[in-house]
């Protein structure tokens, strides 16, 4: 191999890699340790999904004899743990009292029969009339809910469709797959720039990508019934103004680190990284080098 097409397999890699590696480890830390303000319907969507919305510790809760135990939204996150901070009247009194309480013949038959499976409790808007600090992350969480749930209709009158399956807005999923995304983000990008795992680093930046596109491009134009064939054919662009080049930045922005990533999952990490120094040469580089050396 010549030195020009040496220079260009190794050097190129690098370039890619410290570049999206970057991108990606900043929009991954900033989502991680950055936050965000939340209020009313958002507020009540991110609580109903177990994010901790704890009222500011300034604010009175009041006497706690006046009013029930209500579960909080940190409670709720909780999961299983929680249920110990609510535990029947009747026990706390009697295990306060003393005495040992007396079996009801009506409660065993009552506790031998199934439990039906209640909801957990429901947050409402008015619950989150002030602001609420969370994660830049959990914005992900809130977009795959109205991805999931949309309210509009299409310029036909019928309602919008979702965009993404109903699963990934049930429960905590959202939240879950928030911070998988954050951490793929953050993970990978720190690795690309060392150059480990990079192919492996490629795909996962390259799959967040794809996501990315069709949550904020593809999916909600679709979503709409605005998709553009920008007079070419059938619609399969967002609706932008055709020559509006700042109306098309994001997009082209996300192609272009869609391409980076792909191309680092084809080309892998060059010389310069720490894949070739833990798993050596790839097997066509070391015949190159053999012909080479026979010449």
């Amino acid at each position: 191999m010549r030195f020009g097409e040496k220079l260009a397999v190794h050097i190129n890699p690098l370039i890619l890699r410290l570049a999206l590696g970057s991108i990606f480890l900043f929009a991954g830390l900033e989502k991680l340790t950055q936050t965000m303000t939340v209020q009313g319907e958002d507020a009540a969507i991110l609580a109903n999904m177990g994010v901790d919305l704890s009222k500011p510790a300034t604010e009175d809760p009041g006497p706690a004899d006046t009013q029930p135990p209500q579960q909080t939204a940190e409670q709720t996150a909780l999961g299983p743990a929680a249920a110990f901070a609510f535990l029947p009247t009747s026990y706390q009194d009697d295990e306060q009292d003393g005495e040992e309480a007396q079996p009801n013949p009506a409660e065993s038959e009552q506790e031998l029969a199934p439990t039906p499976t209640t909801p957990a409790p429901q947050f409402s808007a008015a619950e989150f009339t002030e602001p609420r600090e969370v994660k830049k992350l959990y914005g992900i969480a809130l977009t795959l809910h109205a991805g999931a749930n949309p309210q509009g209709t299409r310029p036909d009158g019928s309602p919008q469709p979702p965009m993404v399956p109903a699963w990934t807005a049930k429960g905590s999923t959202a939240k879950i797959l928030a911070w998988v995304a954050a951490l793929t983000e953050a993970i990978f990008g720190g690795f690309l720039i060392i150059g480990l795992f990079s192919r492996i680093g490629g795909l996962a930046i390259a799959g967040t990508m794809i996501t990315a596109m069709w949550l904020t491009q593809f999916g909600p134009a679709w979503q709409a019934g605005t998709l553009t064939g920008l007079g070419f054919g059938p619609g399969f662009l967002p609706n932008n103004e055709y020559f509006n080049f700042y109306d098309w930045v994001t997009f082209f922005f996300q192609l272009i680190l869609l391409a980076a990533a792909t191309s680092i999952l084809f080309a892998g990490s060059g010389a310069l990284a720490l894949d070739r120094l833990l798993f050596g040469k790839p097997r066509k580089h070391r015949d190159d080098d053999d012909e080479d050396d026979d010449d």
